[in-house]
């Protein structure tokens, strides 16, 4: 998949290819939209919007954007889910490898989904979405920095599955030397 470069507002989404078992990381420069604002992420925010207008478009390939939580049924609040059973629901037979790469994050089967804190729930998001579906996209936002290493070891094994992935993190954060194994790291930044 091309996309051409384009413009989010002041800020300058480079042109990119997406490429099966590849991810485009693209370091996004924080950026108030007012002066009295203190929220950054509404560029990320506005790409997710795209994105979802894109997939709209039904031109046969879609983007899982992964949520910062899985959305839950009025009955999960009634009678609350594990992760064990959430993911032998959804996943059957494959759950017993999923689990083990989730216990590599110290999320446990026996784990209640909504009683779940946010980094262990936007994790859980971003692995189900990753197993589920062959393009993604998520942002690394919140996350510590050996969580976002581990992360990065898991998903270098699902690159070489085949999966593509678009991922969006913080310019401020970007270290001098950043992995470039199949991952290609792109800046937007404001023009």
């Amino acid at each position: 998949m091309k996309y051409p470069s384009f413009n989010v507002k002041e800020f300058l989404v480079p042109e990119f290819t997406l490429d099966s078992g590849k991810m485009i990381r693209f370091w996004v420069q924080i950026v108030p939209e007012k002066e009295n604002q203190t929220d950054g992420y509404w560029g990320v925010k506005k790409i997710f919007e795209i994105i979802e207008n894109y997939n709209s478009q039904n031109l046969g390939v879609k983007i899982h954007l992964c949520p910062s939580k899985l959305k839950m049924s009025l009955f999960d609040f009634i009678k609350p889910i594990k992760v064990g059973e959430y993911l032998e629901k959804v996943f059957g037979l494959k759950s017993s490898k999923i689990k083990n790469d989730l216990n590599s994050f110290n999320i446990k089967p026996e784990y209640t989904l909504r009683k779940m804190g946010f980094a262990h729930q936007k994790l859980f998001s971003i692995i189900c979405g990753i197993e589920r579906n062959d393009i993604i996209a998520f942002d690394f936002y919140g996350f510590a920095p050996d969580t976002e290493i581990k992360l990065i070891k898991y998903i270098h094994t699902k690159l070489d599955e085949g999966k593509s992935l678009l991922a969006f993190d913080n310019l401020g954060y970007k270290e001098e030397n950043f992995d470039t194994l199949n991952i290609e790291n792109l800046i937007i930044k404001r023009i």
